[in-house]
């Protein structure tokens, strides 16, 4: 569109498309390994050139502490360098791209081209699911990243939609970071009515109760909480047609899970049986109930997978950088509340559910981050021209303005000129 840099637009665009289209397996090892999204974000960033507009803020302070707080662990040997290098390639880079994006871009641009992207990604889902034919997984690659993320899954007999994600909940868990974004995107509002349906309806297609929960959170947060999520016609609307999808599909869903039956269940109940690994974590650095086996696998405490991105963080890198992540994570909940919260913002804190429930996984780790970015960038520039961008509970546009009353003339005091307030000088302190 007019008004875009063509350069910087092209290259987001690029790496929206990397990210989304090409799966994890055909990461490189350069040094260390390299995700085909990672690698875009390092030529994106340097076309973008982060270092001419983006103002640091507290956020990125209390991130490169995180960073520092590794970075001591690992010299001490209380880390391992591969935890470093996902923590830098794939939270720092998606981080610092989104932060770059919103500056360069501009938030309205940055919305378009992810409701262009992931509207294509909405489609192929249910393209999917309908067919029972992912075009990805065709793409084998002779390597253990194919071999974990290059199968696909069902639940109770059903196709789990995963796209190029390699993983259903990766897949449902990115198109509810960006229901936001769709939502609030400055395209005309039948538009964004049926993309953001779109995307609300392909999560459904991935059967993970992840997904679907933070899509369903992300867009009541929206309605209620995001101005810009437009007139109040849309809003009700949107409501009503998630509502009526809802009903609809959920016998059949249920359906799924019930025939899923002990699956299902267990799944919930291996997240529980993750808590007492809370008590394995240390100040800083990882957890001494680490092990490596013989084959490579890692594992904590007997688990070799770590269902929640809040637990292996804490794991991984200790208490104290988990509190810190933890801190910016309050700040965005207090800044939706507090009605100063962005689309970015809002979709980061709809992701709360899934944070305490799944792993940071393939895509969705780097375009977690990017959203994180956005949102910290979107916050600093509606802090700096004092803008507001959202009311609580956002009942303004279901309101009509109430009518003002004419003052009568004899009612009017004039000051003089002089005595004027804008006249007033301001007077000093000491």
């Amino acid at each position: 569109m007019a008004g875009w840099p063509p350069l910087a637009s092209s290259v987001f665009i690029a790496w929206l498309a990397i990210a989304c289209f090409v799966p994890y397996w055909f990461s490189i090892n350069i040094g260390i390994g390299w995700s085909p999204a990672s690698l875009a974000a390092v030529a994106a960033i340097v076309v973008m050139r982060p270092w001419r507009d983006v103002r640091p803020v507290l956020a990125d302070a209390l991130l490169g502490l995180v960073v520092l707080s590794w970075a001591i662990a690992f010299a001490t040997g209380d880390s391992t360098f591969s935890s470093g290098a996902v923590m830098i390639t794939q939270w720092g880079f998606g981080y610092v791209l989104g932060r770059t994006a919103a500056v360069r871009l501009g938030m309205p641009a940055v919305s378009v081209m992810i409701t262009l992207v992931f509207c294509l990604v909405a489609a192929l889902a249910f393209v999917e699911f309908a067919t029972v034919w992912n075009p990805f997984v065709d793409l084998a690659v002779n390597n253990s990243l194919y071999a974990t993320w290059g199968s696909l899954q069902e639940r109770g007999g059903v196709l789990r939609a995963e796209g190029a994600f390699g993983h259903s909940i990766a897949l449902g868990a990115s198109l509810a970071l960006v229901v936001p974004l769709v939502l609030t995107s400055p395209l005309p509002e039948p538009v964004r009515f049926f993309a953001t349906m779109l995307v609300l309806g392909a999560s459904t297609m991935t059967v993970s109760r992840t997904g679907m929960t933070c899509a369903a959170i992300a867009l009541v947060l929206s309605v209620l909480f995001l101005r810009e999520a437009g007139s109040a016609r849309l809003r009700i609307s949107l409501m009503v047609a998630a509502a009526a999808v809802a009903v609809t599909l959920w016998p059949p869903v249920s359906t799924i899970f019930d025939v899923a039956g002990d699956e299902a269940s267990a799944s919930a109940e291996y997240r529980g049986d993750l808590i007492p690994l809370m008590g394995e974590m240390k100040l800083l650095g990882q957890s001494p109930a680490f092990l490596r086996a013989a084959d490579g696998s890692a594992y904590f405490g007997g688990f070799r997978s770590i269902d929640s991105s809040f637990i292996l963080t804490g794991l991984s890198y200790g208490i104290v950088p988990l509190l810190m992540l933890t801190l910016l994570l309050a700040a965005a909940v207090i800044a939706v509340l507090r009605s100063s919260a962005t689309p970015a913002t809002v979709a980061i804190v709809a992701q709360i559910p899934a944070l305490f429930s799944v792993a940071l996984i393939t895509q969705y780790t780097i375009i977690f981050w990017l959203v994180a970015g956005l949102a910290v960038s979107s916050l600093a520039a509606a802090r700096r021209t004092g803008a507001s961008r959202t009311e609580f509970f956002s009942i303004a546009p279901f309101v009509p303005p109430r009518p003002t009353r004419a003052v009568p003339s004899h009612r009017v005091q004039h000051l003089p000129t002089e005595q004027a307030p804008h006249d007033t000088p301001t007077p000093h302190t000491t």
